[in-house]
């Protein structure tokens, strides 16, 4: 009876070698697989299970042909678990290196930014400087045309004052036209201080020939130039700024003189 027992363990044990030897070469087989389609699993993986199977399958036949037990499934299951332990140092291994790459070209990226936000910050700059001076130049020839016409009419006052034998009448209409024409320059040194603000009008009843006549005397200086002013009888006051108004004047004057050329 006891020699039946050794028996039925035998054919147990011959069992479980075959069914390890099955299950390793399926093993092996779904790694194999795995391999063929590219996903991750290694190449020691891939070794470890090869042999694996080749060890299952030698212990298994030769526990069936001779009825002894080896131990080259447990010498395979033990490279395998190394190999399995190696891939997977591998795998962490690899992964870090990616990782490193990975921080190394976005640490390079992050500079190429910093550095393309810094020149784009001084295009920035230069191009709200060159703004800036266009800006003053612009400002400097609108001052420099409205200043000029009041500057002439200073020059025609003063130059009249010289003369001899000028009556007394005459030079106190230049020194009040003298005196008019400064406060015009005083008017736009003003209006340069705060060309920021609002501009605020000074509302007043206007003799609008007075203005004409005022606007057009800087043409007195221009002996080919023929100046013809046309009027109503009952033409009426108006309400505005004198100082806009005649700087509008002033204005249309020296463009038309521009405009013929001095004829």
């Amino acid at each position: 009876r006891l020699r039946e027992h050794l028996l039925a363990l035998e054919d147990a044990g011959r069992a479980v070698a075959v069914i390890t030897a099955l299950s390793a070469m399926t093993a092996s087989y779904f790694v194999i697989r795995s391999s063929a389609r590219g996903k991750k699993g290694g190449s020691l993986l891939f070794v470890g299970a090869c042999l694996l199977a080749v060890l299952a399958t030698s212990d298994a036949v030769i526990e069936i042909a001779s009825g002894e037990r080896t131990i080259f499934v447990a010498i395979g299951f033990a490279l395998f678990s190394h190999l399995l332990f190696l891939s997977q140092v591998v795998r962490f291994a690899r992964r870090r290196e990616r990782l490193v790459a990975r921080t190394a070209e976005l640490s390079r990226r992050s500079e190429s930014l910093t550095t393309s936000f810094r020149e784009l910050n001084q295009r920035q700059d230069e191009l709200v400087r060159k703004e800036q001076l266009a800006a003053i130049g612009e400002l400097a020839a609108v001052v420099a045309h409205e200043v000029r016409n009041p500057l002439a009419v200073i020059s025609n006052a003063v130059a009249t004052l010289r003369r001899p034998n000028l009556s007394d009448e005459h030079r106190e209409t230049l020194l009040g036209i003298l005196s008019e024409e400064a406060a015009r320059l005083n008017q736009l040194v003003g209006d340069l201080l705060h060309y920021a603000k609002p501009l605020s009008l000074e509302k007043q009843s206007i003799n609008l020939r007075e203005l004409v006549d005022k606007a057009v005397k800087v043409l007195s200086e221009h002996p080919n130039v023929l100046v013809e002013i046309e009027e109503d009888d009952d033409l009426p006051r108006i309400g505005g700024d004198a100082l806009l108004i005649r700087q509008a004047l002033d204005n249309v004057v020296n463009n038309a003189l521009q405009a013929i050329g001095g004829g």
